[in-house]
């Protein structure tokens, strides 16, 4: 997941969570500490691995993290979303690559 992003105001924002590991790992997605919950303009798609934000406000800007959990352990991503007024636009939304990898192995974070 790239460390930063930015967008403009009325711009919608797809952050994308790539988990992998047995069992599946459970995605959740946190905003500045708190749990990021589905509204009128934010959903979730493909079991949590997409968070969308439909025309993006000010207020959606943010520390974001995507937070993959299984039995074997936990890893965690972060980007700063910015969101302002002017010309800026996502050409690509950002992926983290997070790979819950067996038992007695250390969970590791893959950018990509």
């Amino acid at each position: 997941m790239r460390s930063e992003v930015v967008v403009s105001i009325g711009d919608s924002v797809v952050l994308q969570c790539v988990a992998s590991g047995a069992p599946m790992p459970s995605i959740i997605w946190i905003k500045d500490g708190n749990i990021v919950v589905r509204s009128s303009h934010v959903v979730f798609a493909e079991a949590g691995q997409f968070l969308v934000i439909a025309e993006a406000k000010e207020e959606d800007s943010g520390n974001y993290a995507c937070e993959a959990a299984n039995s074997q352990g936990t890893v965690r991503q972060r980007t700063q979303l910015f969101v302002q007024t002017g010309m800026w636009k996502i050409l690509h939304p950002p992926i983290a690559m997070l790979n819950l990898v067996p038992a007695k192995s250390i969970p590791t974070i893959q950018i990509i």
